[in-house]
């Protein structure tokens, strides 16, 4: 069997970390900027810390401040009405959702009373079907329902973050 070669031994007099023991200080590392992690953040053109512009305030879309009935008739689709109405859509499903269950919940007790008569087993076999089945499927349309909710945001928030960009790509371009 080969084995692989060994490094060789660090020189006894060496003045690297080993012949100060285990515990001793490691050099720093290249790149890694020194002191503690106590540095100010890097400043980039314009003076903002994350943002192209130039200005320290957060930029706003054009089209954000636009009430309900001018962003429900834009008929270029630059403002979207699904972003300010998401929670009450959602609280509207919710409300939907419980209905169900609870006419759910009612249609399990009439077939549980209708079915008593004849098998008490059965009967209670129904009932237990009935509620765990129809609470679980509740459960799984109101995640159905938020997940598909939060991709619809999602994909909003990047559609207008993206036309936000575009623009300042468009104003940077422009003062060139």
């Amino acid at each position: 069997m080969t084995q692989p070669p060994t490094p060789p031994a660090p020189e006894p007099n060496s003045e690297g970390p080993s012949s100060q023991g285990p515990n001793a200080p490691q050099p720093p590392h290249p790149g890694v900027p020194q002191g503690g992690g106590n540095q100010p953040p890097p400043q980039y053109p314009g003076g903002s810390q994350g943002s192209l512009g130039g200005s320290d305030e957060p930029r706003k879309n054009q089209t954000e401040g636009r009430g309900f009935f001018s962003a429900l008739f834009d008929l270029s689709f630059k403002s979207f009405v699904a972003v300010k109405f998401a929670s009450f859509i959602y609280v509207l499903l919710m409300i939907a959702i419980v209905i169900g269950w609870l006419i759910t919940m009612i249609g399990t007790l009439i077939t549980t009373v209708a079915a008593a008569s004849e098998n008490g087993f059965v009967a209670f076999l129904l009932f237990l079907a009935g509620v765990v089945g129809g609470t679980i499927w509740a459960f799984v349309q109101l995640i159905i329902l938020r997940v598909v909710l939060e991709f619809m945001i999602a994909a909003i928030r990047t559609a207008q973050n993206t036309g936000a960009a575009v623009e300042e790509l468009e104003d940077l371009n422009a003062k060139k």
